[in-house]
């Protein structure tokens, strides 16, 4: 096993470095009535840029073997946000793709597993940069998880499809 990191560079909360140096990158996308979210605009080339650099960076300081690229927002929110007619995310969408695809070539040897908002973002270009996906975050009920993983395998491939089940241990603790 190699070391890997957790990152989600599509959000930011308010006053952290990343949302004071360009503000002007990010529109606010307060979810789950939580204030103080934003949400950076990768239809900006200087935003991939910036985030292609940043975890760039981190890729090659650590030697990182594996990242989970995490994504918890609801998309529409955002989009709505910054263009009404929903016309951004076409933008928002060839950045990504274009931060991914450029982190992947310059790091071959870094798997990328792939995590959004329940699986909301789970599309074909998503399933092109990604060796696996975490569908759902949501692992406390079995029945659930149980339900997901087999709905999932009729449309994914199951090298993609990544989950866990909670076991209800003795005494009530799930591990």
């Amino acid at each position: 096993m190699d070391f890997g990191l957790w990152f989600e560079p599509e959000r930011a909360t308010e006053g952290t470095h990343f949302h004071r140096e360009h503000p002007e990158w990010f529109a606010p996308c307060n979810t789950w009535g939580q204030e103080g979210y934003y949400h950076l605009n990768l239809a900006i080339r200087e935003a991939q840029d910036y985030v292609i650099e940043l975890v760039g960076g981190w890729i090659k300081r650590l030697d990182l073997r594996w990242s989970l690229w995490d994504y918890n927002f609801q998309p529409e929110l955002f989009w709505n946000a910054v263009d009404p007619t929903l016309k951004v995310q076409f933008g928002y969408m060839e950045g990504l793709y274009r931060v991914l695809d450029t982190l992947m070539n310059e790091h071959p040897n870094w798997m990328l597993e792939q995590c959004a908002g329940g699986g909301k973002r789970t599309d074909i270009g998503i399933i092109k940069r990604a060796h696996t996906i975490w569908f759902s975050d949501q692992t406390f009920d079995q029945s659930m998880c149980r339900y997901m993983q087999a709905r999932a395998n009729r449309f994914l491939p199951g090298h993609l499809l990544n989950s866990s089940v909670a076991v209800q241990l003795a005494g009530g603790d799930s591990g």
